[in-house]
């Protein structure tokens, strides 16, 4: 009997020393044709229950047919109809962007769909680059397809959270590169406790830096000056950086409109 205890307490402790995985996880997967243009890709991605998107889209129009990261988030919004208020369709908006393993932004995928009908929206757009001030922009039609088999597990929260997780673009504007930054590393002499930085700059700049303490999957932290308080999620190999308290209010520490949070795929 004290042997059963002593397993049933080894497997209760392994248990909570486990990360935090999503109560449930969504899958979606589509063939997807480009029109007005010979481009088609394939797009699968996950959906955890806070609304963070992962997957990948591969253009099987070309020779190698790379997977390229898509990452993002949902929202559901209700639509009434005038004098038919009582019949009201519930949308669902899935916008993802598309990253290099460098973290340069190339693309964003925008997809609609009306929950009532299940009838799909779906638009492709790229990021203007230094090279090119061109915006170009495609209706896709999407196809739903079985979810590929092997695919999947990218909103796993990790369980070694240090590394570099950043995002950039060329903004035409300010003639100049626009993006954000997460470093996560080691203190020295803390086993519990990590140093966590956050670089967003994709408007005004909002920087800071706090030693937080990793635990299932995820920093807490604060903004003391300005009353906000914030989570770092750690997913496999990206971060989100959510705002929990204080998000609508200005702070004096960051730029006009400035924010720390975003989502940040891990570079090397």
């Amino acid at each position: 009997m004290k042997r059963l205890s002593a397993i049933l307490v080894f497997m209760a402790l392994f248990m909570a020393s486990l990360p935090t995985q999503a109560e449930s996880i969504k899958v979606y997967a589509f063939n997807a044709k480009f029109k007005n243009s010979k481009t088609t890709a394939t797009i699968w991605f996950e959906e955890n229950q806070d609304g963070v998107l992962s997957g990948e889209i591969i253009y099987t129009n070309t020779k190698q047919k790379i997977p390229i990261r898509i990452l993002g988030r949902s929202r559901t919004n209700e639509h009434d109809y005038g004098k038919r208020a009582s019949v009201t369709d519930v949308i669902k908006v899935f916008s993802l962007d598309e990253f290099q393993k460098d973290g340069l932004l190339t693309g964003t995928i925008d997809i609609v769909k009306n929950m009532k009908t299940g009838t799909l929206k779906a638009t492709w757009g790229n990021y203007r680059h230094k090279t090119t001030n061109k915006s170009i922009t495609y209706d896709l039609i999407l196809t739903p397809i079985p979810f590929p088999k092997g695919k999947g597990g990218t909103l796993t929260y990790s369980t070694n959270p240090v590394g570099k997780y950043e995002f950039y673009y060329y903004d035409n504007k300010w003639d100049g590169e626009l993006g954000g930054l997460v470093e996560i590393s080691n203190l020295k002499g803390h086993s519990t406790q990590k140093r966590v930085h956050i670089d967003n700059a994709t408007h005004n700049i909002a920087e800071y830096e706090q030693n937080l303490t990793f635990k299932k999957g995820v920093f807490s932290g604060n903004v003391k000056p300005c009353g906000i308080k914030y989570e770092v999620h750690v997913f496999k190999d990206f971060v989100v950086v959510d705002y929990t308290e204080g998000g609508g209010t200005f702070c004096s520490e960051f730029g006009e409109g400035a924010s720390l949070d975003g989502i940040y795929p891990k570079v090397k």
